[in-house]
């Protein structure tokens, strides 16, 4: 499903398949207790405990891709492994370079660490009354385990502090 956060497509996606989420989630901890760095940039083909995981991230960008910029065809996408734990946060920041960010939410705390999106248009606040201040609030979005979200890239963003568990695998996708 795509909705639009000032303009900006904003797709939100659901891996409902419990045993595979279920073993990845095992694989991760397992495997990557403390994740996979972001410089890493690590290939499927050395991981594949979390091959079920890649693929759909790959058929959910797949679509995004064709229903949003059919005329795009090819892309390629690089990924890692966050996990964070009590207290960990991630600060405001984007993704230049790549054109969409996604965001495969494998386990999430039920309070904390919220995904916040950034109204992408700078200044366009300047001089609306107080009135329309709701046209230009950052989305937040509690994520839940299976949770896919995939935004274009130069939405800045930020992880508010968790509060338990929680694993994803942010991925940036290049077209």
């Amino acid at each position: 499903m795509v909705e639009f956060g000032w303009g900006t497509p904003i797709a939100h996606y659901v891996w409902d398949d419990e045993v595979k989420l279920t073993s990845t989630v095992s694989d991760i901890i397992i495997n990557f207790p403390n994740g996979v760095d972001n410089d890493e940039k690590p290939s499927i083909d050395e991981y594949p405990e979390i091959s079920s995981a890649h693929n759909f991230i790959d058929k959910c960008t797949k679509d995004f891709i064709k229903t949003q910029f059919p005329k795009q065809i090819e892309y390629s996408i690089s990924w890692w492994i966050h996990v964070y734990r009590e207290g960990f946060y991630h600060q405001l920041h984007n993704h230049a370079g790549s054109q969409f960010t996604g965001i495969l939410y494998l386990a999430a705390p039920e309070k904390g660490g919220e995904l916040v999106l950034h109204d992408p248009r700078g200044n366009a606040n300047r001089g609306y009354n107080n009135n329309l201040r709701d046209m230009f609030k950052p989305i937040t979005i509690q994520p839940k385990a299976g949770d896919l979200y995939l935004f274009p890239s130069f939405i800045w963003h930020n992880v508010e502090p968790v509060k338990d568990l929680r694993i994803c695998i942010p991925f940036d996708v290049w077209c």
